[in-house]
C-alpha cells in the first residue's frame, strides 16, 4: 500500500509540474471555453498557474513527509516544517481563489477557496500536533 500512495504520489506531482507548464500556453483553448475578454483571460490564466505552482509545492512537501512515515520515523522536526509549507500553499491557493471570486465568480471558485481555507486549518493543526509528539520524543530520548 504504502509503494502506491507513493507511486500516485510521484504521478501527481508530475502532473501538476506538466499542467502547470501548459497553462499560460492554452489561452486560446480555455477562452473557446470560458468566453472570457484579454482581462479576465489573463487573470484566469494567472491565477491557475499560481495554484499550480503552489500545488507542486504543496505535493512535494507531502512527497518528503511521506518519506519520513515510510521510514516509520515521523516525529521529526523537518515534518514541521514540511506541515507548515503545505499549509503555506493551502493558503496561496485559498487567496488565488477567493481573487478569483471577486473578479470572476463561478461556484466552483468558492468551493476550492473553501476547501482550501480548510486545509489550511488542518495542517496547522497537524503541524502543532506535531510539535508537541517532537517535543515528548525529545524528553523521553532525555530520560531514557
Amino acid at each position: 500500500m504504502r509503494k502506491i500512495t507513493y507511486l500516485l504520489l510521484n504521478i501527481t506531482f508530475a502532473l501538476s509540474i506538466i499542467c502547470t507548464i501548459a497553462v499560460p500556453f492554452s489561452g486560446r483553448l480555455i477562452n473557446s471555453y470560458y468566453h472570457y475578454n484579454t482581462t479576465q483571460l489573463s487573470l484566469f490564466i494567472i491565477i491557475i498557474t499560481l495554484s499550480g505552482i503552489f500545488s507542486a509545492f504543496l505535493l512535494y512537501s507531502l512527497k518528503s513527509l511521506y518519506k519520513t512515515f515510510a521510514d516509520n520515523n515521523p516525529f521529526v522536526m523537518k515534518n514541521i516544517k514540511f506541515l507548515n509549507y503545505i499549509s503555506l500553499c493551502c493558503g496561496g491557493i485559498t487567496i488565488c481563489y477567493i481573487v478569483k471570486c471577486i473578479f470572476i465568480f463561478t461556484p466552483a471558485a468558492l468551493m476550492v477557496a473553501l476547501m482550501f481555507g480548510m486545509s489550511v486549518l488542518l495542517a496547522i493543526s497537524l503541524r502543532d500536533l506535531f510539535r508537541k509528539a517532537v517535543e515528548y520524543k525529545e524528553e523521553n530520548d532525555l530520560t531514557i
